[in-house]
């Protein structure tokens, strides 16, 4: 009978263990469930790739269009029509001025030649392609001002940049070639694509008074612009001169974002 209670015993304790062995382990180091969860090969590939710096090679956002380069010349027939425009005016000038009779004209062939002559005129035009021009002269109402008495500005079109830049030469611009004593204004210009600034200067014995000539000449694109202030010594000086030439350089500016 002790035998049965032994054997019967020993049964029970290895149904006892069996049993135990057939449960999940829940030690403390198993791997979470949520961390053990598959996900789709899909989902997991577009989670990288939203994590993940784009190259410059991959980025394919378009670039915003480039403003248009500014023309490099004008366009000849468009600034024809507005040269008058583009001169000095009053409004320009910090002191008040008033156009005379007769202070403005355009400068046509016809009145090219009545300033040249007929054959230097015509080799003029044809060695730089000049289209046209206009001129304005301008006089100081104030006699207590301390300004030029009297402004002179006239504005030429060239078919080219180049065109405009052969009439500043040495070959064409008057100044070399009209045997005027003139002398170079110390720091000369900064104005448009090149510039010259220079003057000439008169002394009346009678007066004792001395007279200066100021001249400016530079190219824009395909214009040439040529501005004169004369006035005595004590009202005219090279930095109110490089202020009239900055107005229309300010002018030509405007007129060429519009192109």
């Amino acid at each position: 009978m002790k035998n049965i209670n032994i054997t019967l015993l020993i049964v029970i304790v290895a149904g006892l263990l069996l049993g135990a062995c057939s449960f999940p382990s829940n030690d403390a180091g198993d791997v979470p469930s949520e961390a053990a969860e598959v996900v789709p090969e899909n989902e997991a590939d577009s989670s990288e790739a939203a994590e993940a710096p784009a190259s410059p090679e991959q980025d394919t956002q378009t670039e915003a269009e480039p403003v248009d380069a500014v023309a490099e010349i004008f366009d000849v027939d468009h600034t024809e029509e507005r040269l008058a425009q583009l001169v000095i005016r009053n409004e320009d000038l910090p002191d008040e001025y008033r156009l005379p009779p007769g202070g403005e004209s355009t400068l046509a062939t016809s009145a090219l030649i009545n300033i040249m002559g007929e054959i230097e005129a015509k080799q003029y035009i044809v060695a730089t392609g000049r289209v046209n021009g206009w001129k304005i002269s301008l006089e100081r109402v104030k006699k207590d001002a301390f300004a030029p008495y009297t402004i002179e500005n006239t504005i030429e079109l060239f078919e080219t940049a180049e065109g405009a830049q052969a009439a500043l030469s040495e070959t064409w611009y008057p100044l070399y070639n009209d045997g005027r004593e003139f002398k170079w204004v110390d720091g000369g210009c900064n104005l448009g694509d090149q510039c010259i600034f220079y003057y000439t200067e008169k002394f009346d014995a009678a007066s004792q008074l001395t007279t200066l000539t100021y001249e400016i000449a530079f190219t824009y694109r395909n214009t040439l612009v040529w501005i004169l202030g004369r006035g005595l010594d004590v009202d005219i000086t090279p930095e109110y001169m490089l202020d009239v030439a900055q107005s229309v350089v300010r002018n030509l500016d405007r007129y060429a974002q519009t192109q």
